[in-house]
């Protein structure tokens, strides 16, 4: 009779597998809606190339599944989740900044700091350099709102 060490070990293994084994159904659920909460939040417009990444994943993700590499989607719908999470950040954030930005010209306190910033940020977030966008995008805000405080 085999020990219980090696019951547990060959109970594990089994667990593993079949989990790889499975439809990646929670993976595609997750990257459909951080795909859609991208889109919501305006991605397509302020980061299209990572919004154009996660939609080719989640695409990719899917023909995988028909074609049982579940393995394959699920790597791909993880992807597709992390850029769509990527882009929303960067355009929640560059949203935040232009609202900022906006109501100090509205105001008539604008300064060319905040709009420079402002377009570094868009810049980064059109070829997918998430951190730098999402820095710009703050220091855009918070020059605004500081253009704000000097009125």
């Amino acid at each position: 009779m085999p020990s219980l060490s090696k019951q547990l070990l060959l109970l594990l293994i089994v667990v593993v597998v079949s989990a790889c084994a499975s439809a990646p159904t929670q993976e595609m659920s997750d990257a459909r809606q951080a795909v859609q909460a991208a889109q919501d939040a305006g991605a397509d417009r302020h980061a299209p190339d990572t919004m154009k990444n996660a939609k080719q994943r989640l695409g990719k993700a899917g023909e995988e599944i028909q074609s049982g590499d579940f393995r394959g989607a699920r790597k791909d719908a993880e992807a597709a989740k992390r850029n769509a999470i990527d882009a929303q950040d960067m355009s929640l954030a560059i949203s935040g900044a232009r609202a900022a930005v906006e109501e100090a010209a509205a105001k008539g306190v604008l300064t060319g700091a905040s709009e420079a910033l402002l377009e570094k940020a868009e810049q980064a977030a059109r070829v997918a350099e998430v951190s730098t966008a999402i820095r710009f995008a703050i220091d855009a805000k918070q020059q605004a709102e500081q253009d704000l405080r000097l009125k």
